[in-house]
């Protein structure tokens, strides 16, 4: 049972690395764009180096995105109005690389 649960131990530390949070991000970068000073500024440098998930970017070279970045198939439309858009960095990355796609063709 030990080893079984040391086992499952490094999954967990491997699942919290990969892990994220979207509410934290966004605020981060909304603060970001604040012109904030003093302690409030503190607070959300301190904010923004706590927040999981920081560190990932959307690899828009990646062929398995194809489908998404071509804007060919109808499924994988990126609507800006529909209340389950975020719009995070990733999402404008993903959004200026369609924008591109599409106007090379």
């Amino acid at each position: 049972a030990a080893e079984l649960e040391l086992l499952l131990e490094g999954d967990r530390a491997e699942e919290d690395a990969r892990d994220y949070d979207m509410r934290g991000l966004r605020k981060a970068e909304r603060d970001a764009a604040k012109a904030l000073r003093g302690k409030r500024l503190r607070k959300a440098e301190r904010h923004a180096a706590e927040v999981r998930g920081g560190e990932f970017q959307v690899d828009v070279a990646d062929d398995r995105f194809a489908a998404v970045l071509d804007g060919e198939d109808a499924r994988f439309g990126i609507t800006r109005t529909d209340p389950a858009f975020k719009d995070t960095e990733g999402m404008r990355k993903v959004l200026a690389e369609q924008n591109r796609r599409r106007r090379r063709r």
